[in-house]
């Protein structure tokens, strides 16, 4: 069991000042929008979080750094090079999915609103 890192103020454990002492979910995307879209932040944030607090489960998804939309992940995020090691330590899921895994495939399944996709698991 783990508590979910929220993105905004509206809930508990919506940033650094606000986590509890508790296994947590470490939501990439939350954090992206903690740091307002910063990529280089976001980075910086989500491995100082994993190196300092117990980190038990990791969603991958994207964002503007404004709202939790669930965007298709771009080919070149930061996070892709984690992955392998990730999915070795923690249970890592995506919450949207890569652009890299929707090549050639027929996109008119994937809900276009907000450009959602559904969790994947890895």
């Amino acid at each position: 069991m783990a508590v979910e890192v929220m993105p905004t103020c509206d809930y508990w454990c919506s940033g650094l000042d606000s986590l509890v002492d508790f296994p947590l979910l470490l939501d990439v995307s939350h954090i992206l929008i903690w740091q307002q879209g910063n990529d280089r932040a976001t980075e910086n944030t989500c491995r100082e979080l994993l190196k300092s607090h117990q980190i038990i489960e990791i969603h991958l998804s994207h964002n503007q750094g404004i709202a939790d939309t669930h965007d298709l992940i771009p080919e070149d995020i930061w996070f892709d090079r984690c992955i392998t090691d990730w999915r070795d330590r923690y249970f890592v899921t995506y919450e949207s999915l890569p652009k890299s895994l929707i090549t050639g495939m027929d996109c008119s399944i994937i809900d276009r609103q907000g450009g959602k996709s559904p969790p994947v698991f890895i």
